[in-house]
């Protein structure tokens, strides 16, 4: 059995937003109705993906030789500054992926869009950030860990975030979807056998049915439960949210008491 001191909270994140959170809102009236009421404060969190940072999108067109001058661990920090500076107390974190893909070194899976051909990313973005994460880990710079330390360096708290399932329809390498590759990784082409058969509808797939992980093999239990320990294991986090709102669909509609 796992324990750890950290506070694990299921959040419906909503990707590259600051969330407001206000614990309690009152009014006269309010008040006059719930006597205990307590007025607190608004707290702000900066919500990010985990996969912007890795690479310096605006900059495509540059050079390779001038873009990597700026793959150094101070352009997270100077990301993490930007919200400290503004008084913003916390951070989320995405630990990326849905399936296999990381932004950070693992044991577990791989780097973000490892082993899969350039030429099978058609998001030309991802293909950036596959190159750009590789140069980070090449030069030993972690940035989940530059992300994590510079945070709690500037008096923040940080939580990291885990998508719990598949973010795009993958089809396979041979023939993938356009965003297939990066954001599955190579885990969802080597086991297909793990997906879902008969996905539910996908709100965040125009309703469209999106064959995510099936979560009543325990293989796939299992898997998310070394994704997670392995993070718990090696960062100094304050807690973790595990995203189920990221394309639910975890259970075969024929299947549901799984």
């Amino acid at each position: 059995m796992m324990t750890y001191p950290v506070a694990v909270s299921v959040r419906l994140a909503i990707l590259g937003l600051v969330t407001l959170a206000c614990a309690a809102c009152t009014t006269t009236t309010a008040a006059a109705t719930v006597p205990d009421a307590v007025e607190k404060p608004f707290e702000i969190v900066y919500q990010n993906d985990g996969l912007m940072w890795m690479c310096h999108a605006s900059t495509m067109s540059y050079p390779r030789w001038q873009e990597l001058k700026g793959l150094n661990a101070e352009r997270f920090h100077r990301e993490i500054d930007k919200y400290a500076d503004c008084g913003v107390p916390s951070v989320s974190f995405g630990n990326w992926s849905v399936g296999n893909s990381f932004n950070r070194p693992t044991n577990v899976g791989r780097p973000f869009a490892a082993g899969i051909p350039d030429e099978k990313i058609a998001v030309k973005t991802h293909v950036q950030i596959k190159h750009d994460l590789a140069e980070y880990l090449s030069r030993g710079i972690d940035p989940l860990r530059e992300v994590v330390d510079h945070a709690h360096r500037r008096g923040m708290t940080i939580t990291v975030e885990f998508r719990m399932n598949n973010g795009a329809p993958g089809g396979t390498l041979e023939n993938p979807s356009p965003a297939g590759p990066g954001y599955n990784g190579l885990l969802w082409y080597e086991k297909p056998e793990w997906r879902l058969t008969d996905p539910p509808a996908d709100p965040n797939a125009a309703g469209e049915p999106n064959p995510g992980w099936d979560y009543a093999k325990p293989e796939v239990r299992e898997y998310y439960l070394q994704v997670i320990k392995e993070v718990l294991d090696n960062y100094d986090v304050d807690g973790i949210d595990l995203s189920f709102y990221q394309n639910p669909g975890f259970f075969n509609l024929a299947e549901p008491n799984k």
